[in-house]
């Protein structure tokens, strides 16, 4: 049996018993990786030339058919990274959710259009994007929804679904594929499935279905239609690739000796002749395999349990929970406080926080490591302790979770003051800061005593103007009484609310430069002088 045969399926197949198959293998043909850090999709052209959408540097790096990267194109400056990229027709089309915008680009990186969609006038995140014909597809990762208008981006613009659990609704649509008969699939990741639009957009059926073991769906992200039909679906937290068939789970992606593919994170995929280009986020690469298919291995998936379990919502985020959960080995914690699955969602597919969480200087956790160990150490707060509302790991070492928490209903964190609702407590002011590092706090009303050695920064100075000549606790130079400097501004400082210093006004607790978790350099002093010009020397 020929490669094609073993992959054809019928738009019927999806209804239509499954046959027998053998297994679906892949070798590895190539890795690219230069110049990408976080990179989420991947578009070939006919000739084999590769357009990764870089996620950090919000660029596309350009590699030809052989893995040599030949070109590098900026994107438009945008808020945070682009998340899909698609080709058609001799153009690049980009999805660029948090601008709230499409992006034409010809191959040269030369910006032709800017799609700036407001079906019902709504604002819009498009957080993957479709070609086909004359018609644009795009998910709709703010309202829920799968939308689809004219590719020139003229009205009108029709959408489908809403937020929710049953057919034809979505819990954050990411990418799309479609089939020979113009079938579009989505992957709905949060109800672990993808759903079948008909060309026309009406609701077709789904497949796939929410559970850990091997074919099952955990957190499904990228999808590709082999030229013959079948199905393939990555899942960003169990790292495989699950082939669908007759709309049932066949087989996972194997290697030639039985062995499931696993990646770190494999997010968007792209086919071209006999190579599947898989995006790997976390391994910051993608991966190029060359399928092809082996009579002699066993494909058989274990056989599906009845019913489904109604804590899937809870589960999603606690699979520890699942009696079908097998620990990995050397893990420092639970899944739920393992930072991989806060990036399974917060990669631009549920909500896009890869520049905060991916790059530069982070708070220090179990996850990092200083002198050769695990971080986060908190016997080192010598006259601190850290209070019992945030629970520490092991060793008494710090976690994501220690700070962070799902269970806080953005709302009633708004109406607490907290401007993260995902925090344990609120944060105004810098409370959530001081309630570990008391000791570091000094008010500016007890800046001028003599008893204090070795002061921090006073905190609470007042950036605006005074109600006296004699009031004390304010900015003196009439500049800073106008707020902080532009430069800490456009840095990420910000003050409190009520307009005075806080540990948030230098400090930055993720993507910080430099050790000293600062929001700007400060090798040369720059972060100081922004406030005092008249201290520095030159």
């Amino acid at each position: 049996m020929s490669v094609r045969a073993f992959l054809f399926v019928t738009l019927l197949g999806f209804f239509a018993a499954p046959q027998a198959l053998a297994a679906l293998t892949a070798e590895s043909v190539m890795i690219l990786d230069e110049g990408l850090q976080q990179p989420s999709a991947v578009a070939v052209a006919e000739d084999g030339r590769a357009f990764v959408l870089d996620g950090l540097k919000r660029r596309i790096q350009v590699f030809d058919a052989e893995g040599k990267r030949v070109d590098e194109l900026a994107l438009p400056t945008g808020p945070m990274p682009a998340t899909d990229i698609a080709w058609a027709k001799g153009l690049l089309y980009v999805a660029d959710p948090s601008a709230q915008r499409i992006l034409v680009l010809n191959p040269r990186g030369k910006l032709l259009k800017e799609l700036r969609p407001r079906p019902d006038e709504q604002p819009v995140e498009p957080s993957s994007v479709l070609v086909l014909g004359n018609r644009l597809w795009w998910s709709d990762r703010r309202g829920h929804r799968l939308c689809r208008g004219r590719v020139d981006g003229k009205q009108p613009v029709h959408c489908q679904g809403g937020r929710g659990e049953t057919p034809g609704r979505f819990r954050y649509p990411y990418m799309l594929a479609a089939d020979a008969s113009g079938y579009v699939l989505a992957v709905d990741v949060l109800n672990a499935r993808v759903q079948i639009q008909a060309p026309g957009g009406k609701h077709y059926g789904s497949l796939g279905r929410f559970g850990m073991l091997p074919g099952e769906l955990f957190r499904p992200n990228g999808i590709v239609v082999l030229r013959d039909g079948g199905i393939l679906v990555s899942d960003a937290w169990t790292g495989h690739l699950t082939l669908f068939q007759g709309r049932k789970a066949q087989a996972l992606l194997l290697h030639d000796d039985g062995r499931p593919w696993r990646f770190s994170m494999p997010v968007g995929m792209a086919l071209w002749q006999d190579r599947l280009y898989v995006v790997d986020l976390l391994a910051n690469r993608v991966e190029v395999l060359r399928l092809k298919e082996n009579p002699g291995l066993d494909a058989a998936l274990p056989e599906a349990k009845s019913g489904r379990d109604s804590r899937k919502n809870c589960l999603q985020c606690h699979p520890s929970w699942s009696e079908d959960y097998q620990p990995e080995e050397n893990a420092l914690v639970l899944p739920v406080a393992d930072k991989r699955m806060c990036l399974s969602c917060h990669h631009g597919a549920v909500m896009e926080s890869r520049p905060l969480m991916a790059r530069g200087h982070q708070h220090p956790t179990l996850h990092d490591q200083r002198e050769g160990k695990p971080a986060g150490d908190t016997a080192r707060l010598e006259d601190d302790e850290v209070p019992r509302d945030f629970p520490l790991e092991k060793e008494g070492r710090l976690g994501c979770s220690s700070c962070h928490t799902p269970h806080a209903p953005p709302r009633e964190a708004r109406e607490n003051g907290r401007r993260n609702p995902w925090l344990r407590k609120p944060n105004r002011d810098s409370s959530l800061c001081l309630a570990c590092h008391a000791s570091k706090h000094t008010a500016a009303e007890e800046r001028n005593r003599q008893d204090l050695k070795g002061l921090n920064h006073p905190l609470g100075v007042m950036m605006k103007k005074p109600v006296g000549s004699d009031t004390q606790g304010y900015a003196r130079r009439k500049e800073l009484q106008q707020g902080l400097p532009d430069a800490l501004e456009r840095a990420g400082a910000r003050l409190g609310d009520r307009g005075q210093l806080i540990c948030q006004s230098c400090h930055q607790v993720h993507g910080a430069k430099g050790k000293a978790l600062l929001v700007m350099e400060n090798d040369q002093g720059a972060l100081c002088i922004s406030c005092h010009r008249s201290q520095n020397a030159k």
